[in-house]
């Protein structure tokens, strides 16, 4: 209904606070807060509007998608890895559910939640070798923008027709980096000397 309901606020300390209310003539109040070493951010209400999506480091060593309800507190985990922090979040505009999240300990990887969408990301990750994320749908969500990133060209967008299965080339980015040799990047793990793992390129 357009009333705002939720709000991110920086901390002076360099943390995050979210703040939430009831209505509009309710004062704001916290519901989140976190330090600079720590991960919060809000993503979006889900369709009845008692909970909210989250990405959150709390009691964790890497962010991860949290489904928390507003009046209780009680969370519900959605997508999480053990290795790197959350990356993109896919969420259906109509249904407010999270059907994908990604990953990236070092090319893109994605972790679908909703089943429905499995076979287009199966098809999508055949369609170019970058690594692809989901950039915009039409409102029937038949149609799929997607776009592509790699480290030997320019982003390349196709458009997604998901009753076909058929991917559609559009166009590059920078069109002048397409015939050019570019350098390849790989991604390596470096063992530290405490023991811990450095996901790096």
């Amino acid at each position: 209904d357009f009333k705002i309901q939720l709000g991110q606020v920086s901390t002076a300390e360099g943390g995050t606070e979210l703040r939430v209310r009831d209505n509009v003539d309710s004062p704001w109040r916290s519901w989140m807060k976190v330090g600079p070493e720590e991960n919060l951010g809000a993503l979006e209400f889900t369709k009845d509007g008692k909970s909210v999506f989250v990405e959150s480091s709390i009691g964790s060593d890497t962010a991860r998608v949290l489904e928390r309800n507003l009046g209780t507190g009680a969370e519900k985990l959605i997508a999480h890895s053990p290795e790197v922090d959350s990356g993109d979040v896919m969420i259906n505009p109509r249904t407010k559910m999270v059907e994908a999240v990604s990953f990236e300990p070092g090319r893109r990887q994605w972790k679908v939640i909703d089943p429905s969408v499995q076979p287009d990301f199966d098809a999508l990750a055949k369609v170019h070798d970058g690594d692809f994320s989901i950039v915009s749908r039409d409102r029937a969500d038949k149609t799929w923008l997607a776009a592509y990133t790699s480290d030997r060209g320019p982003v390349r967008f196709y458009s997604w027709d998901r009753s076909a299965k058929k991917s559609t080339f559009l166009f590059t980015a920078q069109p002048k980096l397409e015939n050019l040799t570019l350098a390849e990047m790989k991604a390596v793990v470096i063992p530290s000397r405490d023991g811990l793992k450095l996901n790096s390129y």
